[in-house]
């Protein structure tokens, strides 16, 4: 599983408060752009996914197209 973030549902106006959320420090941002998740660090426990508010993040299967 791989957690995948909707361009389309993330404001990318702020810092991510997920950032903080993710308990191995796997989701990073650039300034206010669209946060990544680094699926090496990722565990897929699905914190930042039930914590965004926006709902712009899911747990996907690895081989599932992203959305944009």
């Amino acid at each position: 599983m791989a957690v995948r973030i909707d361009p389309g549902l993330c404001s990318q106006n702020h810092r991510c408060p997920m950032i903080d959320v993710c308990p191995v420090e796997a989701i990073s941002q650039e300034g206010f752009a669209l946060p990544t998740v680094d699926p090496e660090r990722c565990i897929s426990c699905g914190q930042c996914v039930a914590g965004c508010g926006k709902g712009a993040m899911s747990l996907a299967d690895d081989d599932a197209p992203v959305r944009s």
